[in-house]
């Protein structure tokens, strides 16, 4: 979905209203979760830093589960950029 990057982009999620796509880019070592919002023709990302994967979005829409390095289940908030909570190791 991001054009700019060379990223491998995979495990593509369509939101319920089917206007946003959540997605994982894979750049070397590391992942990260993007939202591509197609209304708006932009691209958020959700998570940075870590290898992120594996996401699964919650019925009500409003967070992105997934696994942050094979060791952690965190939570990502699709309202708050960046606000990410890891709830178990």
């Amino acid at each position: 979905m991001n054009a700019s990057t060379s990223a491998l982009e995979s495990n593509p999620i369509w939101t319920s209203d089917s206007r946003r796509l959540i997605y994982v880019a894979e750049n070397g070592t590391t992942s990260e979760l993007h939202r591509y919002d197609f209304a708006a023709s932009s691209d958020t990302t959700l998570t940075s830093g870590a290898r992120d994967y594996s996401a699964s979005l919650a019925p009500n829409g409003e967070s992105v589960a997934f696994f942050r390095g094979g060791r952690e289940l965190c939570v990502v908030s699709m309202a708050k950029e960046n606000a990410t909570r890891c709830i178990a190791k």
